[in-house]
């Protein structure tokens, strides 16, 4: 009690580069009149971009438009448009850690054209909660998640996630996290580093599926840029 005592005992960091780490979210969020724009190129010249909005306040709305082998010589092929909802519940005081809640039906890796379904599923309805900890800039997340509802269970179909960043002078954050967390044969470890070209506009690289094998790991590449009406 007295460990996690310490390692929520300070207030957590807000802003964009908090927003979510590699394909885990955070309780980080827009404010009110903001707006995201994420393009994350991965495997195949493919782009999945991502539009959020600061609808109203601790309220983000959005979207997500997939389209596989958009760069090369291949025809293009899109994906049905998916939907991103978060709520922050709590903003996190003292001791207690900033808490949000939403839904996000984008899943990631090989679409499955019979099943309409990708190979790393999505997050569906989540729950995280964030926190930043002794050191300056280093914020821990955890939460939980779960996509298949239909005599769903907690053993079987709730699955847990946890990350960490470290922000180093708002210039570059140090990304890594452990995701779908239930059997052993489904973990993901990732790592990524986000660098800030300005306070606005961040470029991030990152490895999936780490220590896997090889047909399974994933390098991708993710711009994003955040401003207001």
């Amino acid at each position: 009690m007295v460990l996690i005592g310490c390692l929520f005992c300070s207030s957590v960091i807000w802003g964009e580069e908090h927003f979510n780490l590699i394909d885990t979210p955070t309780a980080g969020i827009l404010g009110y009149g903001e707006y995201n724009l994420n393009f994350r190129i991965y495997e195949q010249g493919s782009v999945l971009s991502r539009a959020i909005f600061g609808v109203i306040d601790r309220f983000n709305f959005g979207f997500y438009f997939d389209v596989e082998q958009v760069i090369g010589r291949q025809s293009a092929r899109g994906r049905p448009p998916q939907v991103f909802i978060k709520f922050r519940m709590f903003n996190g005081l003292g001791f207690f850690p900033a808490a949000a809640i939403g839904y996000d039906g984008q899943g990631y890796g090989v679409y499955n054209e019979e099943s309409d379904e990708y190979s790393e599923r999505e997050d569906g309805i989540y729950l995280v909660f964030s926190k930043e900890m002794i050191i300056p800039g280093l914020e821990l997340d955890v939460g939980c998640n779960i996509y298949e509802f239909e005599n769903a269970t907690i053993d079987d179909d709730v699955y847990l996630f946890a990350g960490a960043s470290y922000n180093v002078k708002n210039k570059v954050v140090f990304l890594t996290e452990y995701d779908n967390i239930n059997t052993s044969t489904d973990n993901r470890f990732n790592i990524g580093l986000r660098v800030f070209m300005s306070p606005d506009f961040s470029v991030e690289l990152s490895g999936k599926s780490l220590g896997k094998e090889s047909d399974e790991t994933e390098r991708i590449v993710r711009i994003n840029f955040v401003d207001s009406f």
